[in-house]
């Protein structure tokens, strides 16, 4: 696996979205796994096509290019730095070189005997490079002018089967899954970038006070064409492609800023609430190492108190083992942060998670709250979890409070905090005061 971008020669060609990219190549899993022969079958078919005597699908690591296939290539890997695949990953596009010793970025390349080059991207699934296809030769050469034409064709079948190592059943999808134009990974990729994907806030309200003590951060897509998305449309192609992982950084980022900005407005003000944000991560982002310790960093980068700042656990598809989840969660209880299982009552928000992960707050899911307090029977159930959350020393929260009787039942069985569209649907801002 790639040690450190410290090691990465100084001036070395990296991609506008490196650390992204990266964590995407390191999801397929590829890495240092065995031969296999379809992927040698495309090497030695791009070098015969091409008339060259080597060929590699070749992934550019951290620190890296490594090969899962190669013909007539002696070594595995290569250290990355000056290297002709290390350039089509950054641009994100092919690349023809008929004499390294002409280019000064290729000089290394040219000292090792290689002279003739062309590559295309491997492009993931959520648009970004992971690697390259190409092809080599020991001496200065013009390529075939369908090189490129070749090569692409050959790639789109190495990406073709590289996804399906995708972990698409954690994300709910079928095998089958095609998303439609909208939907497309490369323009869900252009619309983070662009500033499209963008947090809304919906209020939650302290049932004892009536007022506003914080808001939960809602995913959105504000297409220029559609407006507003709801993450129901688009969050399984954002999990199933690891797109999860930028976006939700973006959110934690542009949520805490907001969150700063309220503060800092009722700083001295008589009377002001504690107020804080709820933000969603999912299980996938939760799960990797080092997700606590970049939550702990914005929060304190962006001066709030981690007390103010509640992670909501949320999961779709197949379950996360619970010891995948539990040290990044404890780290972040230990910093002083919450941490609620969303959807309490349906899904994977079970009493053993309850039982056995560092919680601070439970959610009560809106299927059980839009059956209080007429089904008597759930009725009874959300009273005997309030009491029981309180025994173990958890807050609970309702979402989905649309009625009056609602808020009453809730308020009157100990439920600590609520939203929903009886105190208001999400917006753009998020603000302290009462409700209205």
């Amino acid at each position: 696996m790639g040690t450190s971008s410290a090691t990465r020669p100084l001036h070395a060609a990296t991609h506008a979205h490196e650390a992204d990219r990266i964590e995407s190549l390191h999801s397929y899993e590829l890495l240092d796994s065995e031969p296999e022969d379809l992927y040698d079958d495309l090497a030695l078919l791009a070098a015969t096509m091409c008339g060259t005597p080597m060929a590699a699908v070749a992934l550019v690591d951290d620190d890296r290019v490594w090969f899962k296939a190669r013909f007539g290539i002696p070594r595995a890997q290569v250290p990355r730095g000056f290297t002709f695949c290390e350039q089509v990953v950054a641009q994100q596009r092919p690349l023809v070189v008929a004499d390294s010793r002409l280019d000064p970025r290729f000089r290394t390349a040219a000292e090792h005997g290689v002279l003739a080059y062309a590559g295309v991207p491997l492009v993931g699934r959520d648009g970004l490079p992971i690697g390259t296809l190409c092809v080599f030769d020991s001496i200065a050469r013009e390529l075939p002018d369908k090189a490129v034409e070749w090569l692409r064709m050959l790639a789109d079948q190495a990406v073709a089967h590289i996804e399906l190592r995708r972990t698409d059943h954690r994300a709910g999808l079928a095998e089958a899954f095609e998303p439609s134009r909208l939907l497309r990974p490369e323009r869900v990729r252009a619309a983070l970038d662009d500033g499209e994907l963008v947090p809304w806030f919906q209020p939650v309200v302290d049932l004892r006070t009536g007022r506003r003590c914080g808001a939960e951060a809602l995913l959105r897509w504000e297409h220029p064409e559609h407006g507003p998305i709801p993450p129901s449309a688009f969050l399984p192609l954002l999990e199933a492609t690891g797109l999860i992982l930028p976006t939700g950084r973006h959110v934690v980022r542009q949520s805490l800023a907001a969150l700063r900005s309220v503060l800092d407005a009722t700083t001295g003000t008589a009377g002001a609430p504690a107020f804080g944000v709820s933000i969603n991560a999912s299980a996938l982002e939760i799960s990797r190492a080092g997700f606590a310790r970049r939550i702990i960093d914005e929060v304190a980068e962006h001066g709030v108190p981690a007390a103010a700042v509640t992670i909501e656990l949320t999961e779709s598809g197949a379950p996360t083992p619970i010891d995948a989840l539990r040290p990044e969660l404890q780290q972040l209880r230990d910093a002083g942060l919450r941490i609620d299982a969303d959807d309490f009552g349906n899904g994977h928000s079970t009493l053993q998670r309850l039982l056995d992960l560092p919680l601070t707050g439970i959610k009560l899911d809106l299927s059980i709250v839009s059956r209080v307090p007429h089904d008597v029977r759930v009725a009874r159930v959300v009273e005997w979890l309030v009491g029981g959350a309180h025994e173990l020393d958890l807050s609970v929260v309702a979402e989905g409070v649309e009625t009056e009787e609602q808020r009453r039942f809730l308020r009157d069985v100990g439920c600590d905090r609520a939203q929903g569209y009886l105190f208001g649907r999400p917006g753009r801002t998020l603000g302290a005061g009462p409700t209205g």
